[in-house]
């Protein structure tokens, strides 16, 4: 039976949005990390969402210049799935403000061949140059909210959020650019629970998190069988206005920051190669 024939039937579309979910979960989860800013010594409160890019050989964390951008001024840290600490944000880092709003910092190859074993970075080629999504198409979201945050045995756990969804129409407001961004459906009290025990929370704190075209809807179209190898980043989670959508900067302004950055750096690090004196 074809991928158009299955998702052809209305009684069957919520078994198949299901699938999509439980499928980009699986394989999105694995880029995505919870980052926290430290109030003291011993605590610190989540501050929002990142993920792990391959840009040309150079392993980033990438999130919102709002999160990121707060190391300026304080201690950041991340945790990856499967690893029981918080890690300190100490690489180089870049920051565009809105209304972009994307940070970048540069993750050193001894801390990756340590996360490379639970952990995967998106390539570089999953940055589309432009977001272009067919009609009614799905779009994967998976981050961490401020209020699934906790501390336990003075350990601070975050628990997840994976959301499927639609683009929506972009509210009027000062700080949106119809050029720049576009929205998503956010309505928590339409919302189906797939999985987990909580609802769909506020995001707060899922900020930074990568928006994915699935291209199920595409693939559905031309009669092709769907997987998440397919799925590309549409975007970035920045903002909400609390009117049952989310904002997020488009994937052209989010790739053409990142590869900026990823060239300068290069570029040093080519530098710094070249001074290096031969042994003797």
């Amino acid at each position: 039976m074809s991928a158009e024939r299955r998702s052809s039937s209305p009684a069957e579309w919520p078994a198949r949005c299901e699938d999509v979910l439980r499928r980009m979960y699986d394989a999105v989860s694995r880029f995505t990390v919870p980052i926290s800013i430290s109030l003291n010594d011993m605590h610190g409160k989540h501050l929002g969402t990142g993920s792990f890019v391959d840009l040309g050989g150079i392993i980033t964390l990438v999130s919102c210049e709002h999160v990121i951008g707060k190391r300026r001024n304080n201690n950041l840290a991340h945790r990856v799935i499967g690893i029981d600490r918080y890690i300190a944000l100490t690489g180089p880092g870049a920051f565009i403000v809105e209304p972009v709003d994307v940070g970048v910092a540069a993750i050193s190859s001894l801390l990756w061949d340590e996360y490379s074993r639970k952990s995967e970075a998106i390539p570089e080629s999953r940055l589309v140059v432009l977001h272009d999504a067919a009609p009614n198409e799905l779009f994967f979201v998976f981050g961490f909210a401020e209020e699934s945050s906790h501390f336990f045995f003075d350990t601070l756990e975050v628990n997840g959020t994976a959301y499927l969804c639609r683009e929506a129409p972009l509210p009027s407001h000062s700080r949106l650019d119809r050029q720049i961004h576009f929205a998503l459906e956010y309505n928590r009290d339409l919302a189906t629970k797939v999985f987990g025990e909580h609802g769909l929370p506020k995001p707060v704190g899922m900020g930074g998190s990568l928006v994915w075209n699935t291209r199920f809807v595409e693939c559905s179209s031309h009669g092709r069988e769907w997987e998440p190898g397919y799925a590309d980043v549409a975007g970035m989670i920045w903002f909400w206005s609390e009117n049952d959508v989310i904002a997020a900067t488009r994937v052209e302004y989010v790739r053409s920051f990142l590869l900026t950055v990823a060239a300068s750096w290069g570029r040093d690090r080519a530098q710094a190669d070249e001074t290096v004196e031969p042994p003797t």
